[in-house]
Parts: C-alpha cells; structure tokens; sequence
C-alpha cells in the first residue's frame, strides 16, 4: 500500500547565499510511503500502518532547520521518516523550492530520491 502526503507549504531559509538565508522561500515537501505489511486497511489500527501525522511534524522539523541544499533536505526526510515508522518499508521523498534566487524566469527547482529499509 502507498501512502502519500502532497504539497506540504513551508516558508523556509535553505540556500547556499546568504541572502536566501535571509529572505527565505516558500518550499514544497510531497513524500509516498510504501508499507510492509499487507494488512493496513484490514485491522483498522494504526500500529499497522503509517502515522502520517507523524510523518508531518518530521518534515517540519527537517525544514526549521537551514542547509544548503535541497538534497539534503530530501536525504534528511527520507531516512528519518524510514528510521521513525516501522512499517515504512520505502520512502519516495521531492522538496521544491518556488522562484529559485537569481532564476527569474524559472517557477520551481526540485530534488527527489527513494529510500528503502536496509
């Protein structure tokens, strides 16, 4: 089963200038969840499944903290959402940072990647 959380909006101050540091961006966090067990709409109990409102305030504790890039950002999401839910067996995480600086004509840049249970 795939669970997924699109077009988190976060305001935020990644970005290897300084002035990107300083004036911040809006970014977008969409993350696909694929589960181990088989049985998540079956049992109707959450310990079989994903807590995506864990999986949320993960995301938003990776995006307060500032760092340069966006595969970082996108590493950071992906291993600690696999290393706080255990039914999480492959994670499917895109941050996008909107109006990137000195690119005017272009709306978005976005890094993506899959991880997976070692």
């Amino acid at each position: 089963m795939k669970i997924a959380l699109e077009g988190i909006k976060i305001y935020a101050y990644h970005g290897v200038y300084p002035e990107e540091r300083k004036k911040g961006t809006h970014f977008v966090v969409d993350v696909y969840i694929e589960t181990k067990s088989g049985i998540e709409g079956k049992s109707d109990d959450l310990s079989h499944t994903i807590d995506y409102s864990k999986v949320y305030e993960l995301i938003l504790e990776v995006m307060s903290k500032p760092v340069n890039l966006l595969e970082t950002l996108v590493e950071l999401i992906g291993w600690k959402i696999l290393e706080n839910q255990p039914m999480a067996a492959q994670v499917d995480v895109r941050v996008s940072k909107e109006k990137p600086l000195a690119m005017e004509k272009c709306t978005r840049a976005y890094v993506e990647a899959s991880f997976a249970q070692k």
